[in-house]
């Protein structure tokens, strides 16, 4: 058995606490989600003193799921940029209620569980070019700064053609600009070489808060303890009753499930194989070993995240930063997960910081997409992928319309490999353009 394998009972002093040190590390890295992800969700109307036990307690048990199952290092939360297309456009532009947006990421979560459980996952996988893998980390990206434009209220989108956003200038751009700069800027400042402050995004929301302070900038937000906010919300609950599943489904519920399955499957499954191959683990790509374990996991921290009511969970990124502390184990998980359930000392916080503070940390989590996936590339990226890459950024950017700018990149990839002339496109390829084509296009029309 090696290191990548010991059991969390069984690591040797020394790798303890190397394991608990880069669990910390990890912990870190992640600290600002449980003040970002309550804040976004009480845009959608959920209570924020209920999305901030959500995402405590989901991420939790995710986290440590991972730990004591898959024996694996990696920290699983709610991800900023699923939790964003959530809030602004399924709930805000879509029109979905908070609910039913919440069963959707739910679906999602099983329809992730039963293709890993079918051995699909890594087929479809296999079908998708290195390429668009790439270009929806960039898609992403473009939304998330758009986004933050927005929650700063530098811009404003208006509906264009087929409901395309057309971005404008807003009132009170220059406070807006400034909460902005000052959140990403101080972030990427401890983030250099030379401080390497692993807290950085939490500390730009903090310096973003006091310039909010400063400028006259309030929070209406009340965020306080209760026992209470640790169950399950009794509006979810009756959301979830058999009897009223049939006044959910609809186009637009299909269409944002659909959505949220290809932005969490696409950018999860990416991140998954960075990871692996930072911590060296060799069943990497063995979906019946730890590979096939963390998907498992992934898919089921999902779907608890949409029953608590804290949106769709991921796998962080910046686990990375535990694995090149020495993290090897699921020691290192379920020291996150213990620092995760301390977090509820950080709700005094939340309801302190307004909306325009986080601004500036999704633009960062946003440039920080395109710069993982580039640097984990195991392919050299051509003229035809940096132009396709660079439109799906745009698009996202500029009209806040990241379904039309994905499919953008299925359209681009499938014609490439349908018109390559060795009939080497899959038919999974296929397939999947079509259906999100027909959902862009239906939801294009309907809306």
């Amino acid at each position: 058995m090696t290191d990548n394998e010991l059991p969390v009972s069984s690591a040797k002093p020394l790798q303890l606490r190397v394991e608990l040190i880069a669990g910390l590390s990890t912990y870190l890295t992640l600290s600002y989600i449980f003040v970002l992800n309550p804040i976004l969700l009480a845009r959608a109307g959920i209570d924020p003193s209920q999305a901030f036990a959500a995402t405590i307690l989901s991420a939790a048990a995710a986290t440590l799921l991972m730990g004591l199952w898959a024996r694996l290092p990696f920290a699983v939360a709610s991800a900023p940029s699923i939790t964003t297309f959530f809030v602004s456009y399924v709930v805000l532009s879509m029109g979905l209620s908070w609910q039913a947006a919440l069963i959707a990421v739910i679906v999602s979560g099983f329809i992730s569980m039963g293709m890993t459980a079918l051995s699909l996952r890594g087929k479809i996988v296999a079908a998708i070019p290195n390429g668009l893998r790439t270009g929806l980390l960039f898609s992403i990206s473009g939304f998330l700064i758009a986004n933050g434009l927005t929650q700063a209220k530098i811009v404003n989108f208006s509906s264009g053609f087929m409901g395309l956003g057309v971005a404008g200038p807003s009132a009170g751009i220059l406070a807006g600009i400034f909460v902005f700069s000052v959140g990403l800027v101080t972030t990427l400042l401890l983030q250099t070489k030379a401080l390497r402050f692993s807290g950085a995004p939490l500390v730009g929301i903090l310096m973003a808060t006091l310039v909010c302070i400063s400028l006259g900038i309030t929070t209406t937000t009340n965020v306080s303890f209760s026992w209470n906010m640790l169950g399950v919300p009794a509006e979810l609950i009756n959301w979830l009753r058999i009897s009223d599943i049939a006044h959910v489904i609809t186009w637009e519920f299909v269409f944002a499930a659909f959505i949220f399955f290809v932005i969490d499957f696409f950018s999860g499954v990416g991140k998954f194989v960075g990871l692996f191959t930072a911590a060296g683990v060799e069943t990497a790509r063995d979906e019946e070993g730890k590979f096939g374990k963390a998907l498992y996991v992934d898919g089921a921290g999902t779907v608890v995240g949409g029953v608590l009511g804290g949106a769709s969970l991921a796998v962080f990124i910046s686990s990375a930063v535990g694995v090149a502390a020495g993290g090897r184990s699921g020691v290192t998980a379920v020291t996150i997960a213990s620092l995760i359930l301390l977090s509820f000392a950080f709700i005094p916080l939340v309801g302190a910081i307004p909306a325009e503070a986080v601004s500036g940390i999704l633009a960062y989590v946003a440039l920080l997409l395109p710069v993982v996936a580039l640097r984990r590339s195991e392919f050299t990226l051509t003229r035809f992928d940096v132009i396709v890459c660079g439109a799906a950024f745009a698009i996202s950017l500029l009209t806040y319309a990241i379904d039309r700018s994905m499919l953008l990149l299925f359209v681009c990839y499938t014609a490439k490999e349908l018109f390559a002339g060795d009939k080497r496109a899959s038919p999974i390829l296929v397939i999947t353009t079509l259906l999100l084509g027909f959902a862009v296009l239906f939801q294009a029309f309907a809306g």
